[in-house]
């Protein structure tokens, strides 16, 4: 399989930041991975697009009760974490971009929604603006299936 580019697309600039596949193949030491470890791992035929909230998605979650946590005393999030949305392989940058514009409606109310179902907490602007505003887009090429169990879902 030839070596394929991991991009991150941050909402902001939208550019692309390409890193190379043997970057990814380096730990925090800076070693290079084991070759048998790395042959049992599949990549799949998938681009995935994460999504995490910016400052006013975590200020906004900080002002209002995540439904699980109604009536109880929590210690406030430092970092929320993100969804991660798999896509067939899209090879260029503008389709990524035009995907991404195309559903950063329902991807932003997707987003509110795991925090709560209170639709009145909502902002009321949930345009494409916003979105960019309260939202960090990151774009992998490369995705790798590490676990050795079949993939499960349900539909939603």
């Amino acid at each position: 399989m030839a070596p394929r580019a991991c991009a991150a697309w941050h909402a902001v600039g939208h550019r692309l930041i390409l890193r190379n596949r043997s970057s990814l193949q380096k730990k925090q030491t800076g070693r290079t991975r084991d070759p048998a470890t790395i042959a049992a791992m599949r990549v799949i035929n998938r681009t995935a697009v994460t999504v995490v909230g910016a400052k006013p998605y975590l200020d906004w979650t900080r002002q209002n009760d995540a439904d699980s946590n109604k009536g109880a005393l929590t210690v406030e999030r430092a970092k929320t974490y993100g969804s991660a949305f798999l896509l067939p392989e899209l090879e260029l940058e503008e389709d990524i971009q035009e995907w991404v514009e195309e559903n950063a409606g329902w991807l932003f109310e997707f987003q509110l929604a795991a925090w709560t179902d209170d639709e009145s907490t909502w902002p009321e602007s949930r345009d494409l603006k916003t979105f960019r505003e309260w939202f960090r887009i990151d774009v992998h090429s490369v995705v790798v299936d590490v676990g050795d169990d079949e993939i499960e879902g349900e539909e939603l």
